[in-house]
């Protein structure tokens, strides 16, 4: 299943403008309010093509891992391979889940540090309290959000927005 994100934008056209760096096609601004992260989250959006996301979340990354490489490296050879942004690719990480807590019951996702190589990654406890050794399965990718990094949350596009950024989008143009 392929989820496509939508985006409300605000636009206009003009005569290119070098000064605003401008090239006189068109002005977008994304309908949305920039706000602080209020708790560190992992997600699955590495990209705004969803077929890199599906593929990603599918594990595709693992046909890229080279076992006898760290999982920094890993990370990077995956970022590079995907055409991931810097952005992203510095918030990406290795993780798995493993069970802790009275009946082993807690669900714990655990980073994997970047200088840990990819064939000596540990073990992981399921649910019966049973340890594993860990294999590339029970690894996947994510992209980490840090507790306070600035995150884009859509809005309304009403007479309040319009008002704010329309003289943006003037001095833009």
């Amino acid at each position: 299943v392929c989820f496509v994100f939508k985006v409300m934008c605000m636009g206009a056209a003009a005569n290119p403008n070098k000064e605003r760096d401008f090239d006189g096609r068109v002005c977008l601004k994304r309908v949305s309010q920039q706000h602080a992260a209020a708790q560190a989250s992992r997600n699955s959006r590495f990209s705004v093509d969803a077929n890199v996301n599906e593929c990603l979340t599918r594990g595709a990354w693992r046909e890229i891992v080279d076992l006898n490489c760290s999982c920094g490296e890993n990370i990077e050879s995956t970022a590079s391979t995907c055409d991931l942004s810097e952005f992203v690719a510095n918030r990406s990480c290795l993780c798995h889940v493993t069970c802790s807590g009275n009946n082993f019951q807690n669900k714990k996702h655990v980073n994997l540090t970047t200088d840990v190589m990819m064939d000596a990654s540990g073990t992981r406890t399921d649910q019966d309290g049973v340890q594993h050794q860990m294999t590339l399965d029970d690894v996947k990718i994510c992209a980490m959000t840090k507790k306070g990094d600035a995150c884009e949350k859509d809005c309304s596009c009403d007479s309040d927005f319009m008002m704010k950024w329309m003289s943006e989008v003037g001095r833009a143009l």
